[in-house]
């Protein structure tokens, strides 16, 4: 493939324009917000993301368009560059022949010039025995004296003509002096049957050559425009496909915002709602239990005990961490782990975990240990619920409490661990610090 320096300036005043053309197409099919580098919006609509996506989806289709523009303008460079190869091996051949019929013409030349030579020796014999048979007044050159005629009308402007009738029409000579001449006067007719077709063949060869030349030339000029064309036509290419993925880029940008913005109104709404069930449960706690406030007594001769609390704030942390690593786990009753447990076996596990023995049973937690208003639970505190607030001897279910008003729980049969508000019904005033 034959490639000039001017193509190749071409080529990269074309390469050279790739941003101009990006910068239009971005400004087509994006607008010219999108030109730039996309920014987040903060509540994309959805209507700008659908107008992002049909510019992705148009940017897309302008891509594989220039593309296309570009193949085939690569086919057709591909096609010149071989009728330039053909032409140029046609050009060599007909330089060689030109060469071949030079070498020829040179050899005819020589041929000639023996030719020539010979013949005028031969008419010097000839001219000298007319020249005799004029002095003594009579033929002595047995005919030669009309061959001098005919040899003279031979090597003179002109004389090859109706040399074949004249040599014809001369009487019988001496076979020596007539096997000379004629020997002389046939090679340089030869000879000049040669150079003259060699002549012919150079001139003609001659004006091939120059055709090839000029053909060469013209497809060579359409090879370097066509060049110019793929160039140009490849910025194009180049340009789509940056503007194709700036629209790509816009659109996931404002799919992903919209998606974000949309569910952390979401999360709002229902943190919003849980807030508000929560401070609800809270407040009609406290209604039912009088400020949060245990009997001393709960009429039947149960007291409430006091307990005592031996862990530390690492330990406690180290609980919420074990109790938060079982989320997902399936509840069974009597469940102590590692694959299932139940309320109480959840936080028994959780603190021997933590390096705090403790025994696996709900009003056992909330016998031993530490009472603490739940206004004032820290995270590792445990949480209780009881069929009668007013008598722990109802105690049916423990959870751990790890702040923000929840807590982690393995509820009930058909359930799993997993994180749930403290406020629900039931609720003792009152959770334990191991």
């Amino acid at each position: 493939m034959l490639h000039t320096r001017g193509a190749r300036r071409r080529y990269s005043r074309a390469r050279a324009t790739a941003a101009v053309v990006t910068a239009l197409l971005a400004t087509t099919l994006l607008g010219p917000a999108a030109s730039a580098t996309p920014t987040k919006p903060s509540t994309p609509t959805a209507s700008q993301v659908r107008d992002a996506r049909a510019a992705a989806a148009a940017a897309g289709a302008a891509l594989v368009r220039a593309q296309q523009q570009e193949d085939d303008a690569t086919a057709q460079l591909d096609a010149l560059d071989a009728q330039v190869e053909a032409l140029v091996e046609a050009w060599n051949a007909a330089r060689a022949a030109s060469e071949a019929a030079a070498a020829d013409l040179g050899q005819a030349r020589g041929r000639a010039d023996a030719a020539a030579i010979a013949a005028t020796s031969a008419q010097g014999d000839v001219d000298r025995l007319a020249a005799a048979s004029y002095q003594v007044g009579a033929d002595l050159s047995g005919g030669l004296g009309e061959w001098a005629s005919v040899i003279d009308s031979a090597f003179r402007d002109g004389g090859v003509v109706g040399l074949t009738d004249r040599v014809t029409a001369v009487r019988q000579v001496a076979a020596d002096r007539r096997h000379q001449i004629e020997s002389a006067t046939a090679l340089r007719f030869a000879a000049l049957q040669t150079q003259l077709q060699a002549e012919s063949a150079a001139t003609a060869l001659a004006a091939s050559e120059a055709a090839a030349q000029d053909a060469f030339d013209a497809v060579q000029a359409a090879q370097a425009s066509q060049q110019t064309q793929v160039a140009r036509l490849t910025a194009q290419r180049d340009a789509a496909a940056t503007v194709l993925r700036s629209a790509q880029a816009h659109a996931t940008v404002l799919v992903r915002a919209r998606a974000t913005a949309l569910a952390r109104a979401a999360a709002e709404r229902r943190a919003a709602a849980a807030r508000a069930a929560a401070e609800a449960a809270r407040q009609a706690h406290e209604r039912q239990n009088q400020g949060g406030r245990p009997p001393v007594d709960t009429g039947g001769g149960r007291s409430w005990p006091s307990g005592s609390s031996s862990t530390s704030v690492a330990q406690r942390h180290a609980a919420v961490a074990f109790a938060e690593a079982q989320l997902g786990k399936p509840y069974v009753a009597g469940g102590r782990g590692p694959d299932d447990y139940d309320c109480s076996g959840l936080t028994s596990a959780a603190y021997i975990h933590a390096g705090v023995p403790m025994i696996a049973y709900s009003q056992a937690q909330f016998a031993a240990y530490l009472k603490v208003p739940v206004t004032e639970l820290q995270p590792g505190d445990l949480v209780f619920y009881a069929f009668d607030t007013g008598d722990w001897g109802t105690i049916h279910h423990v959870g751990m409490y790890v702040g923000g008003g929840r807590m982690v729980e393995a509820p009930h049969t058909g359930d799993v661990v997993k994180y749930q508000t403290i406020w629900l019904p039931g609720l003792m005033a009152y959770g334990t610090r191991p």
